[in-house]
Protein backbone atom coordinates (compact mmCIF):
# COMPACT_ATOMS: atom_id res chain seq x y z
CA UNK A 1 0.00 0.00 0.00
CA UNK A 2 1.49 3.03 -0.72
CA UNK A 3 2.10 5.87 1.65
CA UNK A 4 2.93 9.60 0.84
CA UNK A 5 4.11 12.36 3.02
CA UNK A 6 5.62 16.09 3.21
CA UNK A 7 9.08 16.57 2.65
CA UNK A 8 12.16 15.36 5.04
CA UNK A 9 14.88 17.96 5.36
CA UNK A 10 17.72 16.56 5.11
CA UNK A 11 19.51 17.93 8.18
CA UNK A 12 16.92 16.06 10.14
CA UNK A 13 16.68 12.40 8.66
CA UNK A 14 18.75 10.04 6.63
CA UNK A 15 19.56 6.51 6.63
CA UNK A 16 22.76 5.12 8.49
CA UNK A 17 25.04 1.60 8.42
CA UNK A 18 23.47 -0.51 8.91
CA UNK A 19 20.52 0.19 7.38
CA UNK A 20 16.81 0.64 9.17
CA UNK A 21 14.75 -2.42 9.09
CA UNK A 22 13.15 -1.26 5.65
CA UNK A 23 14.65 -1.49 2.45
CA UNK A 24 15.71 1.93 1.39
CA UNK A 25 14.51 1.12 -1.83
CA UNK A 26 11.15 2.51 -0.24
CA UNK A 27 12.51 5.41 0.18
CA UNK A 28 13.92 6.57 -3.31
CA UNK A 29 14.80 10.42 -2.12
CA UNK A 30 14.93 9.58 1.08
CA UNK A 31 18.81 9.99 1.22
CA UNK A 32 19.34 13.78 1.21
CA UNK A 33 15.53 15.08 1.57
CA UNK A 34 12.49 15.85 -1.26
CA UNK A 35 9.57 14.36 -0.97
CA UNK A 36 9.30 10.96 0.15
CA UNK A 37 7.42 8.13 -0.68
CA UNK A 38 6.82 4.14 -0.03
CA UNK A 39 5.85 1.91 -2.12
CA UNK A 40 5.63 -1.63 -2.30
CA UNK A 41 5.72 -1.79 1.41
CA UNK A 42 4.06 -4.94 3.41
CA UNK A 43 0.21 -3.94 5.09
CA UNK A 44 1.60 -4.60 8.41
CA UNK A 45 5.30 -2.65 7.92
CA UNK A 46 5.54 -0.16 10.88
CA UNK A 47 5.77 2.89 9.04
CA UNK A 48 6.00 4.60 12.64
CA UNK A 49 8.40 2.48 13.95
CA UNK A 50 10.80 3.32 10.90
CA UNK A 51 10.39 6.87 10.70
CA UNK A 52 11.53 7.13 14.37
CA UNK A 53 14.21 5.24 14.01
CA UNK A 54 14.99 8.01 11.28
CA UNK A 55 14.56 10.59 12.90
CA UNK A 56 17.40 10.29 15.50
CA UNK A 57 19.62 9.67 12.74
CA UNK A 58 21.26 12.99 11.43
CA UNK A 59 23.43 13.69 8.87
CA UNK A 60 27.25 14.59 9.36
CA UNK A 61 28.87 18.35 7.57
CA UNK A 62 32.20 18.16 7.41
CA UNK A 63 33.95 21.51 6.37
CA UNK A 64 37.86 22.24 4.89
CA UNK A 65 39.45 25.33 4.43
CA UNK A 66 43.23 26.15 3.26
CA UNK A 67 45.39 27.34 5.75
CA UNK A 68 46.69 30.84 5.15
CA UNK A 69 45.85 30.62 1.60
CA UNK A 70 44.63 34.51 1.72
CA UNK A 71 48.08 35.45 3.22
CA UNK A 72 49.91 33.33 0.28
CA UNK A 73 48.10 35.28 -1.93
CA UNK A 74 48.26 38.67 -0.51
CA UNK A 75 52.18 38.22 -0.56
CA UNK A 76 51.97 37.17 -4.22
CA UNK A 77 50.19 40.87 -4.91
CA UNK A 78 52.50 42.62 -2.58
CA UNK A 79 55.46 41.64 -4.55
CA UNK A 80 53.68 40.86 -7.58
CA UNK A 81 54.54 38.06 -9.04
CA UNK A 82 52.35 36.62 -11.02
CA UNK A 83 54.11 33.60 -12.05
CA UNK A 84 53.51 32.49 -8.28
CA UNK A 85 49.84 33.66 -7.85
CA UNK A 86 49.17 31.61 -11.14
CA UNK A 87 51.17 28.43 -9.02
CA UNK A 88 49.00 28.97 -6.31
CA UNK A 89 46.03 29.12 -8.30
CA UNK A 90 46.93 26.01 -9.69
CA UNK A 91 47.86 24.23 -6.69
CA UNK A 92 44.49 25.18 -4.83
CA UNK A 93 42.49 23.70 -6.94
CA UNK A 94 44.20 19.90 -7.72
CA UNK A 95 44.41 20.03 -3.97
CA UNK A 96 40.48 20.63 -3.65
CA UNK A 97 39.76 18.50 -6.59
CA UNK A 98 41.69 15.45 -4.68
CA UNK A 99 39.80 16.10 -1.70
CA UNK A 100 36.65 16.30 -3.40
CA UNK A 101 36.98 13.07 -5.57
CA UNK A 102 38.14 11.19 -1.52
CA UNK A 103 35.04 12.32 -0.32
CA UNK A 104 32.88 11.08 -2.82
CA UNK A 105 34.55 8.29 -3.03
CA UNK A 106 33.96 7.60 0.63
CA UNK A 107 30.30 8.22 -0.19
CA UNK A 108 30.17 11.86 0.52
CA UNK A 109 27.98 13.99 -0.93
CA UNK A 110 30.06 17.66 -2.21
CA UNK A 111 27.82 20.52 -1.59
CA UNK A 112 30.77 23.11 -2.15
CA UNK A 113 34.07 22.89 -3.86
CA UNK A 114 35.09 26.80 -4.89
CA UNK A 115 38.48 28.88 -3.83
CA UNK A 116 40.23 26.67 -0.86
CA UNK A 117 37.71 25.04 0.52
CA UNK A 118 35.26 21.67 0.28
CA UNK A 119 31.97 21.06 2.31
CA UNK A 120 30.71 18.03 2.19
CA UNK A 121 27.71 15.42 3.52
CA UNK A 122 27.11 12.12 4.55
CA UNK A 123 24.55 9.49 5.83
CA UNK A 124 27.17 6.46 6.65
CA UNK A 125 29.34 6.13 9.56
CA UNK A 126 32.48 7.81 9.25
CA UNK A 127 35.82 7.98 11.48
CA UNK A 128 36.03 11.48 10.44
CA UNK A 129 39.61 11.74 12.07
CA UNK A 130 41.13 9.23 10.33
CA UNK A 131 39.16 10.43 6.81
CA UNK A 132 41.05 14.36 7.90
CA UNK A 133 44.89 12.02 8.01
CA UNK A 134 44.02 10.50 4.52
CA UNK A 135 43.14 14.20 3.41
CA UNK A 136 46.38 15.64 5.25
CA UNK A 137 48.40 12.69 3.67
CA UNK A 138 47.37 13.58 0.02
CA UNK A 139 50.20 15.43 -1.71
CA UNK A 140 48.81 19.14 -1.12
CA UNK A 141 52.44 20.88 -2.25
CA UNK A 142 52.25 22.37 0.69
CA UNK A 143 49.04 23.48 1.15
CA UNK A 144 47.62 22.47 4.71
CA UNK A 145 43.73 22.04 5.37
CA UNK A 146 42.16 22.62 8.46
CA UNK A 147 38.31 20.99 9.07
CA UNK A 148 35.45 21.25 11.05
CA UNK A 149 32.37 18.49 11.86
CA UNK A 150 28.73 19.12 12.84
CA UNK A 151 25.31 17.64 12.55
CA UNK A 152 24.48 21.24 10.42
CA UNK A 153 26.77 23.16 8.13
CA UNK A 154 26.54 25.93 11.00
CA UNK A 155 28.23 23.53 13.51
CA UNK A 156 31.02 22.31 10.68
CA UNK A 157 31.84 26.01 10.55
CA UNK A 158 32.07 27.12 14.18
CA UNK A 159 34.07 23.43 14.42
CA UNK A 160 36.09 24.34 11.28
CA UNK A 161 36.63 28.33 13.03
CA UNK A 162 38.11 26.30 16.08
CA UNK A 163 40.11 23.95 14.29
CA UNK A 164 41.87 27.23 12.36
CA UNK A 165 41.89 29.29 15.92
CA UNK A 166 43.76 26.53 17.64
CA UNK A 167 46.89 26.14 15.63
CA UNK A 168 45.19 24.95 12.28
CA UNK A 169 46.29 22.08 9.91
CA UNK A 170 43.72 19.86 12.03
CA UNK A 171 40.09 18.59 12.12
CA UNK A 172 37.36 19.97 15.27
CA UNK A 173 33.86 18.04 16.36
CA UNK A 174 31.60 20.31 17.37
CA UNK A 175 30.05 17.52 19.59
CA UNK A 176 33.49 17.52 21.60
CA UNK A 177 33.93 21.62 21.84
CA UNK A 178 32.85 22.73 25.65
Amino acid sequence: MPVSSGPLRGDDYHCSQPEPNFPLAWFPSLRFGAIYSVTNAPANHDMISDLVTLRTIILKYISIDGDDIGRKITSCYLSNDVGKLKLISRQIEESTLKIAALLESKGFDVIFRAADGVVARTNTDCNFEELFFVISSCPTNEITFSAGVGSSLREAYVALINSKSNGKNQISNFSALK
